[in-house]
């Protein structure tokens, strides 16, 4: 009996031993991810820095190279926590792709984007789940806050911001920060008047000056956008030209409508900005409506309403 049992006993100990060594020989979970995507990593040139923490003055713990696969466990704040190539680290969510770069894929980040930012006169600005006043607000975002537009439908906004996704009103939105001095932050507030001379034709000039040159001659009743008007001038936008002339010339009201009164056209004025190539502006705000002109980024336009996605 004793010949039989230390034999198995022993066998028993053994087994037990190599069984410990193996688990602990075993290499750890790695942290289990709360989001658990898998992207990859888009750049145009270069490399991917992979940093310590969310922050650009972190310590690079590793280069990703284009098309590198990573593994996200959360975003906060324009950076993603994720593991790449067996690392631990953190890196700018703006350079991460739901598909590898090459492929074709509806998944893949192809989406033209454009950067604007909150423009609130006073408060801040509300983030919804959806494009609704009613839907619920997943953010709360303050003046300033730079936000990646995605889509613009109906006077909403699809967008991205410090990390997260939702809707705001496009109306609170501008091409440059405020307090940048840039001419986009503010829309120019402007009126329309006419052109009220007895006869011929008023001259539109360079500058604010009779010495100034001619750049278009304008007949009586030619409706203008008045941006500005001092020492007897008004700075003025018509048939597409840009000039000064008489204010003394200019009317509220369209000779020979026999009007006392005309309520000026509330008009913004707002730039064009494509990623790459020109706009078409149409006929109407239609896709199919043909074609009138062709308008290159930073084009200034003088904007009368907008509906359903498409400004007049």
């Amino acid at each position: 009996m004793k010949k039989l049992i230390i034999p198995t006993f022993c066998f028993a100990v053994l087994s037990t031993v190599a069984f410990e060594e193996k688990i602990s020989a075993a290499p750890l979970h790695a942290e289990k991810a709360s989001i658990e995507d898998v992207m990859f990593v888009h750049v145009s040139s270069g490399s991917l820095n992979m940093r310590k923490n969310g922050a650009e003055d972190a310590s690079i713990v590793a280069k990703l190279a284009n098309g590198t696969q990573v593994t996200v466990y959360s975003e906060s704040k324009g950076w993603a926590k994720i593991k790449a190539n067996g690392k631990g680290g953190y890196v700018s969510t703006k350079y991460l792709s739901a598909a590898k770069p090459g492929t074709v894929t509806k998944a893949a980040v192809t989406v033209k984007t454009t950067t604007k930012y909150v423009n609130v006169s006073t408060g801040s600005l509300n983030m919804r789940k959806s494009g609704k006043a009613t839907a619920s607000i997943v953010a709360i975002l303050s003046k300033g806050t730079k936000v990646t537009v995605y889509s613009e439908s109906n006077g909403w906004a699809k967008v991205k911001a410090n990390g997260m996704d939702g809707y705001v009103s496009t109306k609170y939105l501008s091409t440059a920060k405020p307090g940048s001095g840039s001419t986009a932050v503010m829309p120019e507030k402007t009126t329309t008047k006419y052109v009220n001379v007895s006869s011929g034709t008023l001259n539109m000039r360079k500058g604010g000056s009779e010495s100034a040159s001619i750049v278009a001659k304008l007949s009586k009743g030619t409706k203008v956008t008045v941006y500005s008007e001092s020492n007897g001038w008004a700075k003025i936008k018509a048939n597409g030209k840009d000039g000064h002339v008489s204010a003394k010339y200019l009317s509220t009201t369209k000779p020979g409508t026999g009007s006392t009164a005309v309520t000026p056209e509330k008009t913004t004025t707002k730039y064009v900005n494509v990623s790459s190539g020109t706009l078409n502006m149409r006929k109407s705000g239609s896709e199919s409506a043909s074609i009138v002109a062709k308008l290159s980024k930073g084009t200034e336009v003088t904007v009368y309403s907008e509906s359903k996605g498409w400004a007049k």
